[in-house]
């Protein structure tokens, strides 16, 4: 807690003897000596020292136990026992002591527990806002809704039927004469008037003190929650709502909860589907209907086949592990490249990858394929073999209309691209092994270059691929 709210049940202590004190010593001087007053006030702040003392020492003690630390009702039981232990205890030390009519002490045991009331309320508001600042959730999501314009409307009927009840009891003792004695009857209509005007100034500065400190809590929530609402516009799902009241508000701090956790279910989701099919193929089927995957869609892109040399020679001579590791980590940076240069994995197949450019709609797909095998090749020489050597690579790239959809069953299904451009990429890819050039590009692809990247590659004629009738005319670059 802060400093104020730290002090605030001593502060009420402190005021619950003014206030009592001042009443005895200014308002009312119907019938008492001014022994009787001095009496009742040296009772009172003894009794009051008493509770602080108590207070002081039993609060550590109880904020150590974890069962009692976050119990709210606890807290509000122990703050009304103190107050009740004055009241009995005033009235109980002068009867049993002083010796004066239970009559005398009544209505002084009657303000402190009058001012009992507002002290253990605003306590448990003060407590309730530490708590809250210091994300200390004390109520759980399964609860009983307990509207605020009923929590309102108790405390208003409780605190009008307290007026009502003091200044009643006041009133009885003034008009009864029990405590007037007969010269004193001419001033009784003042005195009961300045009676009830510091009962009801009393009160109603008390009620507006938890006014005030119900709409701090309240604002303080409604902040908070504000402020979580706006980390979750911002993708920020590491907060959630601390739920501190059985009210709209902790219902809608729980729905909130509710909401974050959807939240992060849906955003593990996403990053799981993006490293299986990547972001732009992602956003496809998250955001196209069912029947539209199924019917496959056309587009014109890049294809890019790239396939390792030698790999199952590789395979014979290295153990299963070290054979995940090295493809893991050789597709890891294979994978960073093509991202960079605005392509997308389709398939992982072994020791071999089928990557599309295009997808997005901008930049050249074809030379951002050629730009991606070419940083592929120069970053194989980076790995090193088990017998020493660096890893082989050959890149087949063509460019034409593919069908994207999802094929396979209600169960299971996969989203590839399918029609001859594959194909093509991928005898292209072949095609290196017998030209002795690490990149081969079909003419479609090498006409959507710019010349620039046109200058880069030597014409290789017509050239026969396995599966084609007719032969095709294919540019390569870097000769073995």
């Amino acid at each position: 807690m802060n400093q104020a709210d730290k002090y605030q049940p001593y502060v009420y202590l402190v005021l619950c003897f003014l206030l009592i004190g001042a009443h005895e010593l200014v308002y009312v001087r119907v019938g008492r000596t001014t022994e009787f007053v001095v009496l009742m006030l040296v009772e009172l702040g003894g009794l009051l020292a008493s509770a602080a003392l108590i207070h002081y020492l039993l609060v550590p003690s109880l904020e150590r136990i974890a069962s009692f630390r976050r119990r709210r009702l606890s807290w509000f039981v122990f703050d009304a026992l103190l107050y009740l232990g004055v009241a009995l205890g005033l009235l109980l030390l002068d009867a049993q002591f002083v010796g004066h009519r239970f009559g005398e002490v009544k209505d002084l045991a009657l303000g402190v527990v009058v001012l009992g009331y507002f002290a253990v309320i605003d306590n448990a508001l003060a407590r309730q806002l530490h708590w809250f600042h210091t994300d200390q959730i004390t109520v759980e999501g399964g609860f009983t809704v307990v509207p605020l314009a009923q929590k309102f409307s108790v405390v208003l009927t409780f605190t009008i039927l307290i007026t009502a009840i003091t200044i009643s009891l006041s009133a009885y003792h003034l008009l009864s004469g029990e405590l007037v004695n007969a010269d004193q009857l001419e001033r009784l209509p003042q005195q009961f008037l300045v009676e009830v005007m510091f009962i009801f100034a009393a009160i109603l500065a008390l009620l507006l003190r938890l006014i005030h400190s119900y709409t701090r809590n309240i604002h303080a929530f409604l902040q908070g929650q504000m402020e979580v609402l706006q980390g979750i516009q911002e993708g920020r799902l590491d907060r959630r709502a601390p739920i501190m009241s059985q009210d709209e508000l902790g219902l809608v701090a729980v729905q909130i909860n509710a909401m974050i956790e959807h939240l992060r279910d849906r955003d593990r989701l996403h990053k799981t589907l993006e490293k299986v099919v990547g972001s732009n193929i992602m956003e496809k089927l998250l955001t196209t209907d069912d029947e539209t995957l199924k019917r496959g869609q056309e587009d014109d892109v890049a294809i890019m086949f790239c396939d390792m040399r030698d790999f199952t020679s590789m395979s014979e001579a290295s153990s299963s592990e070290e054979i995940i590791m090295f493809l893991n980590s050789f597709f890891s940076d294979l994978s960073e490249i093509v991202s960079r240069h605005n392509g997308t994995i389709n398939k992982f197949m072994g020791d071999a990858v089928l990557a599309v450019y295009g997808l997005e709609g901008s930049g050249n797909p074809v030379e951002d394929a050629v730009d991606s095998s070419l940083e592929i090749l120069e970053h194989t020489q980076q790995f090193i073999l088990p017998d020493g050597t660096h890893p082989e690579m050959g890149a087949g790239i063509h460019y034409g209309t593919v069908v994207a959809g999802t094929i396979g069953s209600e169960q299971r299904y996969e989203y590839t691209f399918l029609g001859d451009a594959v194909n093509t990429a991928s005898r292209l890819e072949g095609l290196t092994k017998r030209m002795k050039y690490r990149v081969i590009i079909s003419s479609d692809a090498y006409e959507q270059l710019p010349e620039g990247g046109k200058r880069r590659f030597l014409d290789l004629g017509n050239q026969r691929v396995r599966g084609k009738n007719e032969p095709l005319h294919v540019f390569g670059t870097e000769e073995k």
